[in-house]
């Protein structure tokens, strides 16, 4: 489940976050569908959040797949390691380089990049242990800030 509220960062609710994560999953599930079936497919079932902070302007979004919650990515999960399918989980979102950060407790590999060929760029910080892929997105954070951003959410999402 996406966190209520986490690091400073609250979940919105309500009819038009529901209506912006609808065509957040339509978007992702027509990229993904050129890559494989399974992550087009796991797209529909994927947690989303979408996130707000006092005094920013931007909005944070939160995306997570785990093998119970979408098994259609467990063999993918499962397939390769946790550094391959980050980078490949990159180059696929457009991200063409992602720096390492420490990933916590929980272990796995995590890293940060910039998506560039947006309208605004939007940093990314995505986690892989093998059973889970998460990421969190703001346009225009610094790469070490949102690292520590995704270990909050991390810790809140799969405690």
């Amino acid at each position: 489940m996406a966190p209520a509220s986490v690091a400073g960062y609250t979940r919105t609710t309500g009819n038009v976050t529901k209506r912006l994560a609808a065509a957040m999953r339509k978007q992702a599930e027509n990229g993904a569908a050129t890559v494989s079936h399974a992550w087009a497919e796991a797209y529909a079932v994927a947690k989303i959040g979408i996130y707000t902070r006092a005094g920013a302007t931007s909005r944070l979004i939160f995306i997570g797949f785990s093998v119970t919650g979408t098994p259609q990515v467990a063999s993918i999960l499962r397939s390769q390691p946790p550094s391959e399918g980050l980078d490949s989980f990159f180059l696929g979102a457009g991200v063409p380089n992602a720096n390492d950060f420490p990933p916590g407790p929980l272990g796995g590999v995590l890293r940060c990049g910039v998506r560039t060929s947006a309208t605004v760029p939007v940093t990314m910080c995505a986690w892989d242990d093998s059973s889970v892929l998460a990421l969190v997105a703001e346009p225009g954070a610094l790469e070490s800030r949102l690292a520590r951003v995704a270990l909050a959410f991390r810790g809140a999402a799969e405690h």
